[in-house]
């Protein structure tokens, strides 16, 4: 008979929000010329607070099947989707690909999650699971995974 999948959150990583970070996420959605510096600086605070609200999820599935999918997971209550999802090898220190799920029944996927509440469970797949407080992101994982702010 076979198992259900198992899904672990391996990891809740808060996103590192540095001056160019906030330099590049403010140049992407209020852009110089577009917008006056006062307005700039006014809405600044702002989108800080949504960069500081997102989180990379590290999670491991053991027997992924065909109803897996990574737009089935986010948090109850919320309209968040997952953002820039990436599969990790299975000791998680490599990228395999970004958005393309690999062969295999065992993921290691990597994705953000913006809006993100510790106190609520992880919607996945194959059910809810609890998630884990956030800590700083791993060094392995800051190589290989840059968080890219949105429009």
């Amino acid at each position: 008979m076979p198992t259900s999948p198992k899904v672990q959150v391996y990891g809740t990583y808060r996103v590192t929000i540095d001056d160019n970070l906030v330099r590049e996420a403010m140049d992407i959605k209020f852009p110089i010329g577009s917008f006056s510096e006062e307005r700039r600086r006014e809405v600044q605070p702002h989108v800080v607070a949504e960069m500081a609200s997102a989180v990379l999820i590290e999670v491991t599935i053991e027997g992924a099947d065909d109803r897996y999918t990574a737009n089935d997971f986010g948090q109850p209550s919320s309209d968040q989707a997952p953002y820039m999802e990436s599969y990790l090898s299975p000791e998680g220190d490599s990228l395999i690909s970004q958005y393309d799920r690999p062969p295999g029944d065992f993921l290691r996927v990597v994705f953000f999650l913006h809006d993100f509440d510790s106190a609520r469970p992880l919607k996945t797949s194959y059910g809810e699971v609890n998630v884990l407080t956030p800590t700083a992101m791993p060094e392995r994982l800051s190589r290989i995974i840059r968080y890219e702010p949105v429009n």
